[in-house]
């Protein structure tokens, strides 16, 4: 963790709020697809219910956790809120996205971001696995690209060379 800039807490009082690593990363223009026939895009009951297995699997309290997410972010975060995060009846009630990331720090599980992705049709990939796939796409164009010298290659048999 890196020191970030201070943001202000609901209490006006500046806090400090550390990084949570943003790694720089490409934009695309294309627009995220969502099959919307074949499932909800409702994810409410998704995210309770991987709130919930990842406190409950966690090592910290509840109350650990949301000390970590308060520090992370600069704002108050309670036992409570957690709790009310979680539970079904609580439907008025929902973790927001821009927490996402300091709670899957603060239970030291990125479950909420791979369930959240999934429901999508996405996949979150480790930088390691990144690096596998760039690989790969670096070994099919150099396949690709002997395999068009060679057909030119035998195109220009029998000619000179100039």
């Amino acid at each position: 963790m890196t020191k970030g800039s201070s943001s202000p807490n609901q209490s006006g009082a500046p806090a400090p709020s550390l990084s949570l690593g943003n790694p720089p990363q490409k934009i695309h223009n294309l627009q995220p697809r969502f099959d919307f026939d074949a499932a909800s895009p409702n994810d409410d009951g998704l995210i309770r219910g991987v709130i919930s297995q990842s406190v409950r699997f966690s090592e910290k309290s509840r109350e650990q956790i949301a000390e970590e997410m308060a520090g992370l972010l600069g704002v108050r975060v309670t036992e409570k809120m957690l709790n009310t995060y979680s539970a079904e009846s609580m439907i008025e009630y929902r973790l927001p996205a821009a927490w996402l990331r300091a709670f899957c720090y603060a239970v030291d599980s990125d479950a909420l971001l791979r369930a959240i992705a999934q429901a999508g049709g996405y996949y979150l990939i480790t930088a390691e696995e990144k690096g596998l796939l760039d690989l790969g796409r670096e070994y099919l164009r150099q396949k690709r690209a002997s395999e068009k010298i060679a057909l030119i290659e035998a195109g220009l048999r029998g000619m000179e060379a100039v």
